[in-house]
């Protein structure tokens, strides 16, 4: 049986703070390499912008493959293709540390992108996302 991830939404006004936030707890995650409850270390992907995914899946693949080589220093093959960073990505324990996810909360084509280089592995998600007076109204129905 599939366990679903945990999803953290960190959420505050412009200048709160957030982005600062969520960089760091990349940081510390890549630097104090905690294992989990398997033994083995998770993988940490950090996006700081979830908008550059909008521009194309060239996008995705430069961000993930960045990714890759942060927590795979010695990685040195070339990532052109989707199925290529999946085959790497496989077996990964991940914590998906995205920001301005809402920037593509409503494009299932994007973040339906993102979950198939990923796959299944992701099992913590913290998500950044920016509060203001439209997306309030939308998200509490108000």
């Amino acid at each position: 049986m599939e366990e679903k991830p945990i999803i953290v939404k960190v959420v505050g006004t412009i200048g709160y703070g957030k982005s600062h936030m969520l960089a760091v707890l990349a940081l510390l995650l890549l630097k104090n390499q905690v294992k989990n409850r398997f033994g083995s270390v998770p993988f940490v992907c950090y996006i700081p912008d979830c908008k550059t995914l909008l521009e194309s899946e060239s996008a995705i693949l430069t961000i993930l493959h960045q990714n890759i080589v942060l927590n795979i220093p010695d990685f040195a093959e070339p990532l052109n293709t989707i199925e290529e960073v999946r085959a790497v990505m496989q077996g990964k324990m991940v914590i998906l540390v995205a920001d301005q996810w809402n920037s593509i909360d409503e494009y299932q084509m994007v973040v339906g992108r993102l979950g198939s280089c990923l796959g299944t592995s992701v099992f913590v998600k913290i998500h950044g996302m920016s509060m203001n007076k439209t997306l309030y109204a939308l998200r509490t129905g108000l």
